[in-house]
């Protein structure tokens, strides 16, 4: 049974893919969903002014705390119960989110994928793909190209792992 839903979101086109995706299963399962953002500001920007780092394109906290907001505000609107939160990198996105997972025992990790190439994931990793490794939960890709909010198909892979086991039963 899924009633936690965690949904980690970024300021990429695919947060709103992932968020539309967290309101059709919010609302269509009943489950709570809590909006996770990682904010990855540098240390260094503590010394430069607000418009420095708006021309440099480095994210403050206050551009951070809205962006929760806004998700959190849209998944209320439709009637969903929805909580946020803004942690602070402390070195590794995908480990925060993790951590987020496991602390808010999430049944659920829903997140949207950039698409990048096999070449760079392998240089300089994938939040997604390192999620789907680590997540103490299923977790939900929604891919770049996807149709937004579209659940009528999943792909669920079994390899007769006791992991596999449970993504059959969630489905």
């Amino acid at each position: 049974m899924i009633s936690r839903i965690l949904l980690a979101i970024d300021r990429s086109k695919q947060t709103l893919r992932a968020r539309q995706v967290a309101v059709k299963l919010g609302s269509s399962l009943p489950a709570e969903v809590e909006v996770l953002h990682i904010h990855e500001t540098p240390l260094t920007a503590s010394v430069y002014d607000a418009e420095t780092l708006r021309r440099e394109n480095v994210e403050t906290s206050m551009e951070a705390s809205t962006l929760v907001r806004r998700a959190v505000a849209a998944l209320r609107d439709r009637a969903i119960r929805a909580s946020g939160t803004v942690r602070p990198s402390r070195g590794s996105t995908v480990r925060e989110i993790v951590a987020a997972a496991r602390e808010g025992r999430a049944d659920l990790l829903v997140m949207g994928a950039l698409g990048v190439s096999r070449w760079r994931e392998l240089l300089v990793g994938g939040v997604a793909h390192a999620a789907v490794q680590l997540a103490p939960c299923p977790v939900l890709i929604v891919p770049q190209g996807g149709k937004a909010g579209d659940l009528r198909r999943l792909v669920v892979g079994v390899d007769g792992s006791t992991g596999a086991a449970r993504a059959v039963e969630l489905t």
